[in-house]
């Protein structure tokens, strides 16, 4: 908490809690994927221990029931998707109506299956505006890695993030129109030479230096 405000997150608070916080994010994501994959209570806990963290048997049922109080939500959901499960014989649509086929053993990671294949689906709707969109407003911006499962790397002159940024927020909305949903996009431009780079805070400064966009 001394980094990171859960209540009021900032460019800046989160690059604090990566940089300062390494062994709380780590502790957090271990149990945030094992719980989310549907680990048990013993799993969550034997995963901990090989990271470095010992917790007790006990500790353990408290962070796995903890974890599903939080997002209770999340539960119910799943059980609304396996009654769709159970009616169709074993599959569950995606977002935007594709067939997810679901083996009766992974039920308990069907959430996961249905949000990582309509998270690809998003992306591959918005990939395809982005590029429709740049060819109609005639930007110079080319494809770095235009699919990378849940991202879209782009690279254009700096004189053009300002076009750039908006023809990306016009992409994205134009996503939400065709769904009817509200689906967040997070991400900015930065200033790099190579792929290792794209993480770099330079642009921070640069669009300091520029007084905004």
């Amino acid at each position: 908490r001394k980094y990171y405000d859960p209540e009021n997150p900032t460019i800046e608070s989160i690059a604090d809690a990566k940089k300062f916080c390494k062994k709380s994010r780590t502790f957090n994501k271990v149990i945030t994927l094992g719980c989310g994959y549907g680990a048990s209570v013993n799993r969550v806990r034997s995963i901990l221990i090989m990271q470095g963290f010992p917790v007790t048997i006990g500790e353990a049922r408290i962070i796995h029931r903890d974890y599903w109080k939080l997002y209770a939500g999340i539960k119910r959901f799943e059980s609304e998707l396996q009654a769709v499960w159970q009616d169709t014989g074993g599959w569950i649509p995606s977002l935007a109506g594709k067939p997810i086929c679901v083996p009766a053993d992974y039920l308990h990671d069907i959430v996961n299956r249905f949000a990582q294949t309509s998270g690809h689906e998003v992306l591959m709707m918005l990939v395809h505006n982005i590029e429709t969109l740049r060819r109609q407003r005639k930007i110079e911006m080319y494809p770095w890695i235009p699919d990378f499962h849940d991202e879209t790397i782009w690279e254009t002159q700096e004189h053009n993030v300002p076009a750039v940024v908006q023809l990306f927020n016009d992409a994205m909305t134009m996503v939400n129109e065709r769904l009817e949903m509200n689906v967040m996009m997070s991400g900015e431009p930065q200033i790099a030479d190579n792929l290792a780079e794209i993480k770099c805070e330079d642009y921070h400064e640069w669009k300091r230096l520029q007084g905004g966009i």
